[in-house]
């Protein structure tokens, strides 16, 4: 066997290790469906509606609330309401599990997990967390601060639960996707308190997201100025023609930087593993399709400039 050889680093695997599991070189990228996605964005600016136009996508639907989406082409899965708290994170790891084996032994037909939403799903399993650590003759449930004597403890028992989960995700070849909320917070500021927006879990669980996610991406719902056709009518034989001034129309973007007032907007919370456009234009159907699109015309992009075209 000869040495492989990568075509745009030129990085040479010996040979003795041209078999080896997992080793490789040069510029692979995923493809868009086997991207790692945190998703954010104001309420009804259309985040799930974009998750959910993937049909290549199996949603975990925490919230129930995929049966409104206006492009439903997503599987989708909550678990039966029969279900006890207590066993509710276990009951959902399960299932992942069970998509996760599927796709091991071959299966194509979904390529990415999505989940709605991130805090939905941090409060679930910290709920079934604090059901199990609490005494069964104590009067009252346990905080998720006290379990194990407190020291953040319990946030770090539910952190790891949904990092390992997302981390045999990403390992099988599979895609994630996470829907985060956004709320409005009161920081202070050297000597000033600032209104900034960041995601609605605490800051243990977004720097977890933050960090096995590749790309960090902002659904934004505005209007745009569209300039109807001209109209033509025909009065006594001569045609005339009216010229309509433009009307504003609904329309969503996603954003790889938010602006405004989020916090960390400068550098910190932005992330994104290849360029881009800054603003994408999400059409009412098939976002997904519109963002696979986007993200292949970047890989071409950078892999040109790697190659010095």
């Amino acid at each position: 066997m000869s040495d492989m050889q990568s075509v745009i680093s030129g990085t040479v695997i010996p040979k003795d290790l041209a078999g080896v599991d997992g080793l490789e070189v040069g510029f692979n990228p995923p493809s868009s469906n086997e991207c790692r996605l945190l998703i954010t964005g104001t309420p009804g600016s259309g985040k799930s509606t974009f998750l959910n136009s993937n049909k290549k996508l199996l949603m975990i639907d925490v919230e129930a609330g995929g049966r409104t989406v206006a492009d439903p082409l997503a599987m989708r899965y909550t678990i039966p309401p029969s279900t006890k708290p207590v066993d509710a994170d276990t009951a959902y790891i399960a299932f992942v599990d069970k998509i996760i084996a599927r796709r091991i032994k071959g299966a194509t037909d979904i390529e990415m997990i999505g989940f709605d939403s991130a805090d939905e799903l941090v409060a679930l399993f910290q709920r079934a967390l604090c059901i199990r650590e609490t005494d069964s003759a104590s009067p009252s449930l346990l905080d998720i601060g006290d379990i194990g004597g407190g020291h953040g403890k319990g946030y770090a028992i539910v952190r790891e639960a949904i990092a390992n989960m997302l981390d045999r995700i990403h390992r099988a070849g599979l895609g994630w996707a996470i829907v985060a909320h956004t709320v409005t917070k009161t920081v202070t500021i050297g000597k000033e308190e600032v209104q900034v927006a960041s995601l609605a879990v605490s800051d243990t669980y977004k720097s977890m997201l933050l960090r096995k996610c590749e790309h960090f991406l902002f659904v934004e719902s505005g209007v745009e100025l569209v300039t109807p056709p001209p109209t033509v009518k025909e009065v006594k034989g001569q045609k005339i023609k009216t010229v309509h001034p433009p009307v504003p129309v609904p329309c969503r973007f996603l954003k790889t930087a938010p602006g405004g007032i989020w916090k960390g907007a400068e550098a910190a919370e932005l992330k994104v593993r290849v360029p881009l456009a800054d603003r994408i234009k999400l059409p009412q159907i098939d976002g997904f399709g519109t963002f696979s699109n986007a993200y292949t015309e970047a890989i071409v992009k950078l892999m040109e400039n790697r190659n010095g075209v």
